[in-house]
């Protein structure tokens, strides 16, 4: 699960950067298999999620469990919503501005 996002901006316009870094913590048994409407976390991150074919996979790599990593990337893509951890994280000028809607376009 991400805990913190940092952007290099003096590093964004250089083609051999990788000035996005995400560190990620590794979630425990619980908190990877949670209730769907009793979990907290509010990621939609749940193992039924997940392809028949990387569940094992995935399973059998826990010797991670609690430990936090940092990970690298040349883009970020924010995928999670208009009030999405992204957008918070990122900061001010990246919320939404006015209100949301239900509305079907």
């Amino acid at each position: 699960m991400p805990t913190s996002l940092h952007i290099d901006e003096s590093s964004v316009d250089d083609e051999d950067a990788y000035p996005v870094e995400v560190t990620l913590r590794h979630l425990t048994e619980e908190e990877a298999t949670p209730t769907q409407r009793l979990s907290n976390l509010q990621d939609g991150l749940y193992r039924s999620n997940l392809a028949e074919d990387d569940t094992e996979r995935l399973l059998a790599n826990t010797a991670g469990v609690g430990r936090e990593e940092k990970v690298r990337a040349k883009y970020v893509v924010g995928c999670d919503g208009a009030h999405s951890w992204v957008r918070k994280t990122l900061g001010e000028e990246y919320q939404m501005k006015g209100e949301s809607t239900d509305a079907i376009w």
